[in-house]
């Protein structure tokens, strides 16, 4: 069976970095691989979602495999530090790359392995190319969600719209003037860290 390795900080809450990595993962898992996401803590809600898949606290607990098809490299921490404690061998090598903020986000020294570097917006693929230079493997992947999220919609009359749910950790200085712009016939509502 063909195995992938994923990284990401935590895997425990229903934030940007963890939905990605989740979806992420199903697309794999889809695709018939055998997925292993190693993180440096997990806990639950988020857990429950996914319980067919192999959840590492990579500091606690031990990578049974070492041998890879893929790595999909996300916050590169946690990667350093199984690069550290294994001799990890892969055949493809992703680069995640979420944002252009975060510490843990910036590129990791294996980027020049990288056979794919994965951007979630413009912006971010912008940076990437300022620091790296301009280079065919930059991709702009964004945020992805499954087809669950439109199903749910199919058939269904819409409303009009009366509340914005903005969803961010990092919510950019255009999207904190919106309740300014539209006016007080919105309700906007800003969740996050």
């Amino acid at each position: 069976m063909k195995k992938v390795l994923m990284t990401n900080l935590y895997f425990e809450k229903y934030s940007g970095s963890e939905l990605h990595i989740s979806e992420m993962a199903r697309l794999f898992e889809r695709k018939g691989y055998d997925v292993t996401i190693a993180v440096f803590r997990k806990a639950y809600p988020l857990m429950t979602e996914m319980r067919k898949l192999h959840i590492i606290e990579c500091q606690s607990e031990e990578l049974k495999e070492f041998d890879f098809d893929i790595i999909f490299v996300q916050h590169f921490p946690v990667f350093d530090y199984l690069c550290c404690k294994y001799n990890l061998t892969f055949r493809k090598l992703v680069v995640s790359k979420l944002s252009v903020i975060s510490e843990v986000e910036e590129l990791p020294v294996c980027i020049i392995d990288a056979d794919v570097i994965l951007c979630v917006s413009e912006e971010c693929a912008e940076l990437v190319r300022k620091q790296i230079g301009v280079d065919e493997r930059i991709r702009v992947f964004k945020n992805c969600v499954g087809q669950e999220f439109f199903d749910y919609y199919q058939g269904k009359e819409l409303k009009k719209l009366e509340k914005i749910a903005v969803i961010s950790n990092h919510i950019p200085l255009e999207l904190k003037e919106l309740p300014d712009v539209l006016g007080k016939d919105y309700i906007v509502d800003f969740i996050g860290v």
